[in-house]
């Protein structure tokens, strides 16, 4: 048999994602072989780059999943604000970020599709 409806909508939402975890692993490598000086702006821009994949997948996703995109776009650009200097390579900074956001989108996602298919795979 084929896949289920769940499982082919939550492949497309990982393919719509895949490039901005491809445009981050560039930023990266360019950043770090040229310009490692402003390596600092990385705990920033990872935020910023993941909310694009968030967004991008939004349409397959519960609605909610938009406030978790803006918060990591809000939480990169704090990043970007704030954790430079002495603060830069925070581990708070990077923890913050995606770990807040990461408990944010398990919430929507259990709230919104487990708990109304009851658990059942």
């Amino acid at each position: 048999g084929g896949l289920s409806l769940q499982r082919q909508l939550t492949l497309l939402a990982i393919e719509q994602f895949i490039p901005c975890l491809v445009a981050g692993a560039m930023v990266t490598a360019v950043i770090v072989r040229f310009a490692p000086q402003q390596a600092w702006m990385l705990c920033g821009v990872w935020p910023m780059l993941f909310s694009l994949g968030v967004f991008a997948s939004r349409r397959l996703l519960p609605g909610a999943i938009f406030w978790a995109g803006v918060f990591y776009m809000l939480a990169g650009a704090a990043n970007l604000a704030l954790a430079q200097g002495a603060r830069a390579f925070s581990p708070w900074a990077m923890g913050l970020a995606f770990g807040v956001g990461q408990v944010m989108v398990a919430g929507i996602l259990y709230w919104k599709l487990e708990r109304r298919d009851g658990g059942e795979k």
